[in-house]
């Protein structure tokens, strides 16, 4: 069971498909954090198989680190563990995984995909997340409690698709999950495909958090504004039915909200 006594917040970032401009949201709304608001912020690559978040940060950290071990590493090291003494190990050995990305006289953490040499592939495609998670389940919990009692933020950059490590990232990691979509038929149907089966496997869990979802429209071109309202109106009224019968509410209006969030 996940505590509720804590202060941070785990945020996750999903697309369906790529090209939707995920991790540049992600990128920019950890500096805003981190030089505005002056919170803690750690930002986890977790798309495995295309990262790249650390490129955005390359000029703000120390070039000996671009080699690094990261969430590979760190998960790997996890099944040689024992449950009894996770939360300890996490302790002593989590923030030799971060790397400090500094931004003038503020800093976030980064903990990267994972050591990007030539046995990075083979490491990232033998790795079993079904059976790492049926036999360490109980890292996820503890895990979790750590990010939240020693950052404000945490941000996780998930793999696309339908994929175990997407589920890890969209239904166990997070409290709130941003999906960036783009305005076509098939990016959005997807996602509303997929809330469902979200909700319901975090109602039926042992996770007390709150979890919310927020639809992010992105890639709006500014000279097709009209036919932009026109999908927009339509994706609205969707939205607004698939989280009154996700949420048991009576009323919601996503109108203002999308007009305020969308992305050019």
């Amino acid at each position: 069971m996940i505590k509720m006594n804590k202060k941070g917040k785990i945020v996750t970032f999903y697309s369906y498909k790529g090209g939707t401009g995920r991790s540049m949201a992600l990128a920019n709304i950890a500096c805003y954090l981190t030089k505005h608001a002056n919170k803690k912020v750690l930002i986890i690559d977790w798309d495995l198989e295309a990262p790249g978040l650390h490129t955005y940060f390359q000029n703000y950290f120390n070039p000996s680190e671009i080699n690094k071990a990261g969430l590979i590493d760190f998960v790997d090291s996890i099944q040689h563990i024992v449950d009894g003494e996770v939360e300890s190990y996490i302790k002593e050995n989590f923030h030799d995984y971060l790397i400090e990305v500094a931004l003038g006289d503020s800093f976030f953490h980064l903990l990267k995909a994972g050591t990007l040499d030539e046995d990075y592939n083979t490491k990232i495609q033998t790795f079993n997340w079904r059976i790492f998670f049926d036999n360490h389940y109980i890292f996820f919990p503890v895990w979790i409690t750590y990010l939240e009692a020693n950052f404000d933020y945490i941000l996780i950059d998930s793999r696309t698709g339908l994929t175990d490590i997407a589920g890890i990232c969209t239904m166990i990691m997070p409290e709130r999950i941003i999906t960036v979509f783009t305005p076509n038929s098939q990016s959005f149907s997807n996602l509303l495909n997929v809330y469902k089966k979200w909700v319901s496997y975090r109602v039926n869990s042992d996770d007390f958090r709150p979890y919310m979802i927020y639809p992010l429209p992105s890639r709006i071109e500014s000279n097709e504004l009209d036919l932009y309202k026109k999908w927009r109106e339509n994706t609205a009224l969707l939205l607004e039915n698939k989280f009154k019968e996700l949420y048991k509410i009576e009323y919601c209006n996503l109108n203002p909200y999308l007009d305020a969030v969308s992305i050019n």
